[in-house]
């Protein structure tokens, strides 16, 4: 029918995935792997968040969350959408994080949590916020109610 074979899939070739720290690793050991990271072009950004909720699928921690750095163009878009939506029906939250130039785009892929800053000092505080909203959840809006019940008092 014209169409090529492997549009039928997320990826048409095999998928490195390059994990810079372990779980029970020291980040001050690790860190220095990150400072190696260079982009090669492409973005086969399903596969490494396929990768990460394969390992949180087995953790037991009360908060998951995968924080993705991307430029927001992932080779296949419509693969990493459905892959954001089987994380929330988990328990697992995904946030898309943009840095610098088209980092607006991560809004658009990520649509619930999102960090675009166009200058790196901007990402902590922007990023705390973002976190601390999926920790913390009972700062969320208040609920409106109908009304209130009068004289309710707790039984000892």
């Amino acid at each position: 029918h014209g169409r090529r074979t492997y549009d039928k899939y997320h990826r048409d070739g095999g998928a490195r995935i390059d994990v810079f720290k372990n779980w029970g690793e020291p980040m001050r050991k690790a860190l220095p792997r990150f400072g190696s990271v260079q982009a090669t072009g492409g973005t086969p950004l399903s596969d490494g968040i396929q990768y990460a909720m394969q390992e949180l699928s087995g953790r037991l921690e009360r908060h998951r969350v995968i924080i993705v750095l991307t430029d927001g163009c992932p080779n296949r878009p419509a693969v990493v959408r459905r892959q954001i939506r089987l994380a929330k029906e988990s328990g697992v939250t995904i946030v898309g994080v943009g840095i610098s130039a088209g980092c607006y785009q991560v809004r658009g892929q990520f649509p619930e949590n999102h960090v675009a800053v166009e200058r790196i000092s901007d990402l902590p505080r922007n990023m705390l916020a973002v976190l601390d909203a999926i920790m913390f959840p009972s700062r969320a809006k208040r609920i409106k109610l109908d009304g209130k019940l009068q004289g309710a008092r707790l039984r000892a």
